[in-house]
């Protein structure tokens, strides 16, 4: 059990009291009718014999990107593919993937965050090679 007690504060620094002090139960788990099962293709099943691996644990090999300056600024921002440089669509959306944020040091001792997507095509091949 938890206590919470909810104040509301204004302009001028006084606080009122919106709900006393009160003892609320934590929530409870998911039903398991809303939890996704281990994915059954042969890709993640592995090799036979072996424990499955779902997708989202399974370590993909990640593709180098290409040098934060030698990259346009809709590039380094997710607009365009990183590596080929078409540009998405919403309907791209769904099938861009996203490489996370990236820092990259600048010359003059800063650091710059940026945000490499790419296309499916080019995860694909990319991640082969």
């Amino acid at each position: 059990m938890t206590t919470i007690k909810v104040l509301a504060r204004h302009r001028d620094g006084t606080t009122r009291t919106m709900r006393e002090r009160r003892e609320v139960a934590p929530a409870d788990p998911p039903p398991p009718a809303l939890i996704f099962p281990p994915c059954a293709c042969p890709r993640c099943r592995g090799p036979e014999g072996a424990d499955p691996v779902s997708a989202a644990t399974r370590q993909q090999p990640e593709p180098a990107l290409p040098a934060y300056g030698a990259l346009t600024d809709v590039r380094r921002n997710g607009l365009d593919c990183v590596h080929c440089g078409h540009r998405f669509t919403p309907a791209d959306a769904k099938t861009a993937v996203e490489y996370g944020d990236r820092y990259d040091e600048t010359p003059y001792g800063g650091r710059v965050r940026w945000f490499p997507r790419a296309c499916a095509d080019c995860r694909a091949t990319r991640s082969r090679a």
